[in-house]
C-alpha cells in the first residue's frame, strides 16, 4: 500500500538485531576482542506461501507483517490497546458482541485500487475459511460486515472485547480483493 511503513519496520527490526548482536559478549570467554562485522542470515527458502492466511513459517510471518497492513497494530507500551493502522479508530459495544472499525480515507493498494470495507470483510472472511496454522482460529465465532465503504463491523458469537487485539496478528493482513480474485484467488476453503 502507498505510504506503507512495513519495509521500514523490517529494516528497523534487522538493525535492532545487529545492534543487539554487536552488544552481546561471548559467555564462555570475556577476553574475546573480535569486533568484526556481525552477519545475520535468514533462510528465505523456508516458506510455502507469503499468503497471510496460509503462512506457517517464521520468515514469511515477518515478511507478511511487513507487507500487509492490518486494521490495528500492537501497541508496544500496552498490549491491551492496539493503535490504528488501516482503521483510524474502533469502538466496542457495551455487551462486547460488536467491534466497529472506521477506515482511513484515501488508502490505496499497490495496484491503485482504493481500500474499502469490502476488502476488509473479504480478507477476514478468507482467513476464517482457508486459514491454517492457527489463522482460522483468530476468526472463530466472528462475522464481518461492511455496511458502508469506510466502516467494518465485526460481530462475535459471544462477548469478546478483545477482537481488536486479535486482529493485530499478521494473518489478518488486508488484501486487495479485486486483484486477488482477478488472479484466481478465493475466500472459500480450497483444500
Amino acid at each position: 500500500m502507498q505510504g506503507k511503513l512495513g519495509d521500514r519496520s523490517l529494516v528497523a527490526f534487522l538493525v535492532v538485531l545487529v545492534i543487539l548482536g554487536a552488544n552481546c559478549t561471548n559467555q564462555n570467554s570475556h577476553t574475546n576482542t573480535n569486533h568484526g562485522p556481525l552477519i545475520v542470515e535468514v533462510a528465505f527458502t523456508s516458506y510455502a506461501s507469503l499468503d497471510p492466511a496460509r503462512t506457517i513459517f517464521d520468515v514469511p510471518k515477518i515478511v507478511d507483517y511487513s507487507i500487509y497492513d492490518t486494521l490495528v497494530r500492537i501497541n508496544p507500551t500496552d498490549l491491551t490497546k492496539p493503535y490504528p493502522s488501516l482503521a483510524t479508530s474502533f469502538t466496542v459495544s457495551a455487551d462486547g458482541l460488536t467491534t466497529t472499525f472506521h477506515l482511513r480515507q484515501g488508502v490505496k493498494f499497490a495496484s491503485g485500487d482504493p481500500l474499502t470495507s469490502a476488502d476488509v470483510a473479504w480478507s477476514l472472511t478468507r482467513v476464517k475459511n482457508i486459514g491454517y496454522s492457527g489463522a482460522s482460529s483468530i476468526m472463530d465465532g466472528l462475522t464481518v460486515a461492511a455496511p458502508d465503504p469506510l466502516t467494518v463491523i465485526v460481530t462475535s458469537d459471544t462477548p469478546n472485547p478483545a477482537v481488536a487485539v486479535a486482529l493485530t496478528q499478521f494473518q489478518t493482513g488486508i488484501l486487495d480483493s479485486k486483484l486477488v480474485q482477478q488472479h484466481g484467488g478465493t475466500a472459500r476453503t480450497c483444500w
